[in-house]
């Protein structure tokens, strides 16, 4: 990704047109970056030490 991270990645995806679902899985459990990721266009926001919550959304 070079100098891109997660939230640039995600708007980058959701501008193209992607009708992908978007779910971020992360050690950071940030309010902060939740709310930025779920604005970027994020379907859903997991933290990995919640990594059960992903069945549901699969």
């Amino acid at each position: 990704m070079g100098r891109m991270n997660g939230i640039i990645v995600i708007r980058e995806i959701v501008a193209r047109g992607s009708t992908a679902r978007l779910v971020v899985v992360t050690n950071c459990d940030d309010v902060h970056f939740r709310e930025a990721a779920v604005s970027a266009g994020a379907f859903a926001f997991v933290s990995k030490e919640n990594l059960h919550e992903l069945i549901a959304l699969i």
